[in-house]
């Protein structure tokens, strides 16, 4: 059965064991983001995401492919690339 982008960030948020309103806030966003998720995830979001949680892998949150943590190496490398910017 095919998720939504909103069933799957709320999937990596449990796979976290954090609550909703903590992921938002360290993203920065309300409280109320996670349950305001209409379709997909708005590209600032997306990179605020990224940049709070490298070893999310962004295929998997928007279009449902792959594994949703991605390998320790590639984990490495988007951290340090994202640092570099």
């Amino acid at each position: 059965m095919e998720t939504s982008v909103k069933e799957r960030l709320k999937q990596f948020i449990d796979t976290l064991n954090i609550s909703e309103r903590e992921f938002c806030r360290r993203i920065g966003v309300s409280s109320s983001y996670v349950m305001s998720i209409k379709k997909s995830i708005q590209p600032d979001k997306m990179q605020a995401i990224s940049i709070q949680f490298p070893e999310l892998n962004p295929l998997w949150l928007l279009l449902g492919q792959g594994e949703m943590l991605l390998p320790n190496e590639k984990k490495a490398v988007s951290y340090t690339h994202l640092r570099a910017h």
